[in-house]
């Protein structure tokens, strides 16, 4: 989970950090799911991004389990979600 406070990421001062992608594709930065700046002496995210402009960022935002409430799967109808 990212850093949310000023507490939280001082902790982090004089640690070696780096700037990742995840689920690349391809050569390029652009075709990742995923940006972060996490720290390499902690293996911590300190802060993170999603691609919402990759083909894949609709997939990804379809619920991993049905609906709480109903226990069904919810409807896509119009790229509004209803259950």
């Amino acid at each position: 989970m990212a850093m949310s406070s000023f507490n939280e990421l001082a902790e982090h001062v004089g640690h070696d950090v780096a700037v990742v992608t995840y689920g690349q594709r391809g050569p390029e930065v652009a075709a990742a799911d995923n940006v972060a700046v996490e720290c390499v002496t902690c293996a911590a995210v300190l802060l993170g991004f999603d691609n919402t402009d990759t083909p894949d960022a609709r997939l990804a935002s379809w619920p991993r389990r049905p609906c709480r409430s109903s226990r069904r799967w919810p409807k896509r109808s119009s790229g509004v979600w209803r259950s």
